[in-house]
């Protein structure tokens, strides 16, 4: 692994088949909620954050969410848009899609608050004793 780049744990194809389930159910699931801050990739943050503030999850009422706050084109305009759409086959595995999703999102926070003790520790800033919370 000497030479290569470590990228933060991310799952893209579960980011799209669960922003894929919210276009084919016409809603965030009520059991599957996400943040836009959970998306290893940004623009689809941009996308679910268009579906919460669109009036309904419908890719034309989504697009013009995104239009308005110019972020269209930067995610790819409606060819992103239709992609997504044809990510799954169905809504009813948003649940699953979720939880994957969210699994990476707590990894890379971990790993962003283990450099935030890694930093302090070299700056000399450590105000308290760690205990290890890793799985052996």
């Amino acid at each position: 692994m000497a030479g290569e780049i470590a990228l933060l744990p991310h799952n893209i194809e579960a980011e799209e088949a669960y922003l894929s389930c919210c276009f084919l159910g016409f809603e965030i699931p009520s059991d599957a909620r996400l943040n836009p801050t959970d998306f290893y990739r940004e623009r689809n943050g941009w996308v679910l954050e268009a579906m919460m503030k669109a009036k309904a999850v419908d890719t034309i009422l989504v697009a013009a969410e995104l239009r308005r706050v110019g972020r269209l084109d930067a995610i790819g305009g409606w060819a992103y848009l239709a992609h997504l759409i044809g990510a799954a086959a169905t809504p009813f595995h948003a649940k699953y899609y979720a939880e994957l999703v969210r699994e990476m999102a707590e990894r890379r926070r971990a790993i962003e608050e283990g450099l935030k003790q890694v930093q302090a520790g070299y700056e000399g800033k450590v105000k308290s004793k760690l205990k290890p919370t890793y799985e052996e």
